[in-house]
């Protein structure tokens, strides 16, 4: 990668986050269409960038809310029983559009769905 694209894409991350911690906004909501924008201007392969940039914001979303559940776990704040009740669809939701985008027919995952829903919905009747 050359060293342009790599100042411009620090500089654009360091905007970013002062931007989204002063103004209380998601940051993906800016990183997204400016990074579309640079990658434009890169030459990028154009099916590409918009792919690149939701990427780019997704994996940053990955490891600020990990960081965040860290330090929120360690103040006690987590209800981790409701974590897990809707950690329980999430694999569930990921193999439905798995099997949609590969034309498999979906009626296995709801399968393995509806009863992780079904017993989530029962735990939390019975507490």
């Amino acid at each position: 990668m050359e060293p342009a694209l790599i100042l411009a894409l620090l500089a654009m991350g360091c905007a970013m986050g002062f931007s989204a911690g002063l103004l209380g906004i998601g940051g993906g909501m800016l990183l997204v269409p400016l990074m579309t924008f640079l990658l434009t201007a890169k030459k990028f392969p154009s099916e590409l960038i918009v792919h690149m940039a939701i990427a780019t914001s997704m994996a940053t979303i990955m490891f600020t809310s990990l960081s965040s559940l860290r330090a929120h776990h360690k103040l006690g704040a987590v209800q981790w029983r409701i974590g897990r009740c809707a950690g329980a669809g999430h694999p569930a939701w990921f193999l439905r559009r798995c099997m949609d985008r590969c034309a498999i027919a979906s009626g296995a995952v709801w399968h393995c769905f509806l009863p992780c829903l079904s017993h989530c919905q029962q735990r939390n009747a019975l507490e």
